[in-house]
């Protein structure tokens, strides 16, 4: 649809699509405010700083750059997949998150509002790559070249929905992202959770498999909410069925605080 333009009669596929465009919109707009408080994300900075943990990967379902700005914020170096600026421009560079050097991963399994789509002039869909201007303006970038490229669509990459996330999470960058996902749960034996609902099929089915996992070592998950019976009421079928035999193994332990309430020291006597 260009821009301005009247249509006598629009057809079922042009709604749908002017629907979900407005909805992107609209979640772009209200994640893409710079945060006013990070101290939520305290425990974050102070488990990296513990002596006892070698590693943290951290994987977020929200869009919005809270957890970036807190590191940075920090001063903790973490790597995202995401290369180094190349004419003011992060590409999306998957060996780089095999970076040994950084004991921080972060991976956004939904997308980010500052993460486009970028194709340069002559080039396909196929061609374009997804990056991150640095300075926050995605329309006004170029190409390794240095020649004008556009963002495709002038949308940010948002994974939205319900149903569709499980077609998603097989496909394109999503399907990366999973992947990582679900290789960084098999090499891990504690996962806490924060601010998820268990809403998502697709993430409760994983997390399902790796705490009944086969291995010999027991996978323990630490949620941190402060009415756990009211999350269990709410919780997908993968998550719910197992409610309350992985409480009774202690396979599944709560922090009864909010987020903000919680320190790392208070999730580690949760598993002690």
């Amino acid at each position: 649809m260009q821009c301005n333009e009247i249509r006598r009669e629009w057809r079922l596929i042009d709604i749908a699509s002017e629907a979900t465009n407005y909805i992107y919109d609209i979640v772009k707009h209200f994640l893409a405010k710079e945060p006013a408080d990070l101290d939520h994300l305290g425990w974050v900075g102070e488990a990296f700083h513990d002596p006892e943990i070698s590693s943290l990967d951290l994987f977020t379902l929200n869009h919005d750059i809270v957890i970036e700005r807190y590191l940075e914020g920090c001063g903790i170096e973490y790597t995202d997949r995401f290369g180094a600026p190349d004419n003011g421009v992060r590409y999306w560079t998957p060996k780089v998150f095999e970076d040994s050097s950084r004991n921080m991963r972060l991976l956004k399994l939904h997308g980010s509002v500052n993460w486009f789509l970028f194709q340069s002039h002559g080039q396909t869909w196929r061609n374009a790559r997804v990056g991150i201007a640095v300075d926050g303006r995605p329309w006004d970038t170029k190409d390794r070249n240095g020649q004008p490229q556009r963002a495709v669509g002038e949308r940010p990459m948002l994974l939205v929905g319900t149903l569709n996330k499980m077609l998603a999470y097989t496909s394109g960058i999503h399907a990366l992202l999973f992947f990582e996902f679900s290789r960084a749960l098999r090499e891990t034996e504690l996962l806490i959770v924060s601010g998820y609902s268990f809403g998502d099929k697709g993430i409760n089915r994983q997390l399902a498999e790796w705490v009944d996992s086969a291995d010999q070592k027991q996978k323990v998950m630490v949620v941190i909410h402060s009415e756990p019976k009211d999350l269990k009421k709410g919780a997908g079928t993968d998550i719910f069925m197992n409610w309350d035999c992985w409480l009774q193994s202690k396979r599944l332990v709560f922090v009864q605080r909010w987020i903000e309430e919680t320190s790392w020291q208070d999730i580690k006597a949760a598993i002690q």
